[in-house]
């Protein structure tokens, strides 16, 4: 538990819920250290939400036998953090999250492994950071049917993002919703808060081909903030999305799919002959076999692709395809400009 009060009148409390001239939102912060070892005894427990705690308290967290949703958001002292005074801790690892070994139940999953550090939002646990390669995968559930994953690393660690996405992809087949954000923890070292990170971020690679094998998927999103959180993206393999039968919204980093790779979905859409189309339309079977709005029926029309509003994919493509065409006409009219 932490307090974002004063650290010496507040150490001792479970929290305050007051005002004072004394305090100060910019004063260092205190943390409740929580004995989680007798957790366990809980036997019917199937929820836990813990917003925050530091690594080394989840430690003695045991695996829970009947766990089957968790919202947890873990952090590490580092003196990158201004507003703390403590000693700095190791960053996270895999084995303080070994207690999902043996939570069989498990299959809803909300995990937070430092906090996603936002362009002109330099706010919690964004020098929090993850270090590993992705082993904590293999401890949890396979059978897990929701994951919202956010991670930080190390700027010298970023091919765990890699390593992160590869696992998941080859791991929980089962998934129907899958929630993932990466973000590079702001380190003093080399993060600036107003000029971004001084050092090279590494191009990340977003490949549909392997997402394309969770069968189960409806619900997708994968760094839907995009350029706000600094790191670039290249998407790959685009057309492969036609091979995710169920999916329903989608929402990514969408400046990562260029036009071309755009473009080779929506033929493969068209190219589609989908046999089930009333899981989309539960107005299709009103039409004709041979109307029109059944003829020209596609699954672009019916996926979404803003968390916030109906935006579907069909409109999504025309939209970049407008652009696409605005530029070219207007290259065409300097080049003429030029030569005549």
């Amino acid at each position: 538990m932490d307090n974002y009060y004063n650290k010496e009148l507040f150490k001792h409390t479970l929290g305050f819920d007051g005002y004072s001239t004394n305090l100060s939102y910019n004063d260092t912060w205190s943390y409740i250290n929580v004995d989680l070892s007798k957790l366990h005894y809980l036997k019917k427990l199937e929820e836990i939400t813990i917003p925050e705690i530091i690594a080394s308290d989840l430690k003695e967290l045991k695996s829970i036998e009947n766990l089957k949703k968790i919202n947890l958001g873990v952090m590490h002292f580092n003196k990158d953090d201004y507003l703390t005074a403590y000693d700095p801790q190791k960053e996270i690892c895999d084995q303080d999250l070994s207690f999902f070994k043996n939570c069989k139940k498990i299959e809803d999953i909300n995990l937070r492994l430092g906090d996603l550090n936002f362009k002109d939002d330099g706010g919690k646990n964004i020098s929090s950071s993850y270090k590993g390669s992705g082993e904590f995968i293999n401890f949890i559930n396979h059978k897990i049917k929701k994951l919202t994953l956010t991670i930080n690393v190390d700027i010298k660690n970023q091919t765990t993002i890699q390593d992160i996405i590869n696992n998941i992809t080859n791991r929980f087949l089962s998934l129907e919703k899958l929630d993932l954000s990466f973000s590079i923890a702001a380190r003093q070292e080399y993060f600036d808060y107003a000029k971004g990170y001084t050092l090279k971020l590494d191009t990340q690679i977003l490949d549909f081909k392997k997402i394309a094998k969770l069968k189960k998927l409806e619900n997708l999103n994968i760094q839907q903030f995009g350029e706000s959180l600094y790191i670039p993206f290249k998407s790959i393999n685009f057309d492969e999305l036609v091979n995710l039968k169920v999916i329903k919204n989608i929402d990514i980093f969408w400046k990562s799919v260029s036009f071309s790779e755009f473009r080779k979905a929506r033929i493969a859409f068209k190219k589609e002959k989908y046999d089930n189309p009333k899981f989309y339309d539960e107005y299709i079977e009103d039409y004709e076999e041979d109307s029109d709005y059944r003829k020209n029926w596609n699954r672009m029309d019916h996926i979404n692709t803003d968390e916030w509003d109906w935006y579907s994919l069909a409109s999504r493509y025309l939209d970049i395809e407008k652009e696409e065409n605005k530029k070219k006409y207007e290259k065409k009219i300097i080049i003429k400009k030029k030569n005549g």
